[in-house]
């Protein structure tokens, strides 16, 4: 077995988001309440100062007094209007109850202007929502007290020792070329940089750990789901993956408000989109298989950087309030890789995607009058990032001739 070693995910890890517009239809007007519910939430007097702080500990590329400013005009422009809907109410109620010419005719002039200031503050509450919604959809999850802060993440422990070895093991790239396991200037070719072929005894090698890590999902009370691989952008964003800056997220399909998914976590959060779940059947362990690559900056971090994500995601970021990754080591490349990742998200992306629950049930005609309804909690981790834990099999089982020998338990024989 690879040695392996724990880490607390640190808070300064997190990488700066670019703002990408979201999508106006009408398909997404209730996901847009609910970022209105959030921003509420992050920028309420009780929370506001732990929210810039949150900001600033992630050093994410948010200008917060901007948006704090932005949340005050709403607030504003939200009261107003509230005072003229009252005001035009109780005028139109006058009109009904009132036997009084002089006065009905009065109270219609009276709702006549009050309509039009109405029109004048939604025209110019418009824009103000529509970026304050936009902004706040960037704000992060709150941050657990005992996560690191800074750069450096805390090493919780060890698991299994390195092997020692009487020889130079070599690195992934070399046992490909050996063994014919990997083409990757022909995947550069048809595909693109950051793209291969696995070839042989690695594609054999790709399925079985797929396999072996789906089997021990089911064994340990997990769902297995076949998901779709194109999402709605504002699911993927109500999931907290925006667009960062420097790199893809997703891949957006063009002239169309969709994406492919980079993380079997998005339409599995997705699946519940806007639904209320019954107390006695949490909690949801669901189980999802997805292959993409995520990086394409060069043939150095080929394989390295391909993610093969299972039930799901490699690197959560501003949805997760704690994570833990685990790492093994590589002997061939002399470091340590992270195989697979494990993220509280708190109900950070329910809020968002308005996924909720009850303490006790009630029945379907009652869902949307109940009001004791909670935002459940999300919890992902990712069961075997493949590439990488192919590369720490490869280069962990090599002998000194070159040759590799792999655990009986995956199966893989040609």
């Amino acid at each position: 077995m690879p040695s392996l070693r724990i880490y607390y995910k640190p808070v300064l890890g997190l990488r700066c988001l670019q703002s990408r517009p979201f999508s106006s239809s009408s398909s997404v007007k209730e996901d847009n309440r609910q970022l209105l519910k959030a921003g509420a939430r992050y920028l309420s007097e009780e929370n506001i100062e732990r929210t810039r702080k949150n900001v600033e500990l992630r050093k994410l590329d948010i200008d917060f007094d901007h948006l704090v400013g932005e949340y005050h005009k709403y607030l504003q422009l939200q009261e107003r209007i509230s005072d003229l809907e009252h005001e035009k109410k109780r005028a139109s109620e006058i009109i009904s109850s009132t036997t009084i010419d002089n006065e009905k005719e009065d109270k219609m002039n009276q709702v006549r202007q009050l309509k039009s200031k109405l029109s004048d503050l939604k025209a110019e509450m418009h824009p103000v929502e529509k970026s304050f919604i936009h902004n706040v959809s960037f704000l992060p999850n709150n941050i657990h007290p005992d996560a690191p802060i800074g750069h450096e993440p805390r090493l919780v422990e060890y698991l299994n020792k390195k092997h020692c070895r009487d020889f130079t093991p070599l690195d992934y790239k070399e046992l490909g070329k050996r063994h014919d396991l990997f083409d990757i200037p022909s995947a550069a070719q048809c595909s693109g940089e950051g793209f291969y072929y696995l070839k042989g005894e690695a594609a054999v090698l790709e399925l079985a750990l797929i396999q072996y890590a789906m089997s021990k999902a089911i064994k340990n009370g997990y769902y297995p789901i076949s998901t779709p691989d194109v999402i709605r952008t504002h699911v993927a964003d109500r999931c907290g993956y925006q667009a960062r800056s420097g790199e893809n997220q997703y891949y957006l399909l063009a002239n169309e408000d969709k994406c492919l998914s980079g993380t079997a976590e998005i339409p599995l959060a997705g699946m519940y989109l806007n639904k209320n779940v019954l107390y006695s059947d949490l909690p949801i362990k669901s189980r999802a298989t997805l292959v993409v690559p995520l990086d394409s900056s060069g043939q150095d971090k080929v394989l390295y950087k391909v993610w093969v994500l299972d039930m799901p995601t490699e690197d959560l970021g501003v949805p997760a309030y704690r994570k833990f990754d685990i790492e093994a080591w590589m002997p061939g490349l002399n470091r340590y890789g992270e195989v697979t990742s494990a993220s509280n998200c708190t109900d950070y992306q329910s809020q968002r995607l308005n996924i909720t629950y009850r303490m006790k049930d009630v029945s379907v005609s009652k869902y949307k009058t109940c009001p004791d309804w909670k935002y459940v909690h999300t919890v992902n981790g990712t069961a075997c990032a493949v590439p990488r834990t192919l590369i720490a099999l490869l280069e962990t089982h090599q002998k000194e001739n070159g040759s590799y020998s792999l655990p009986d338990v995956l199966g893989v024989k040609l």
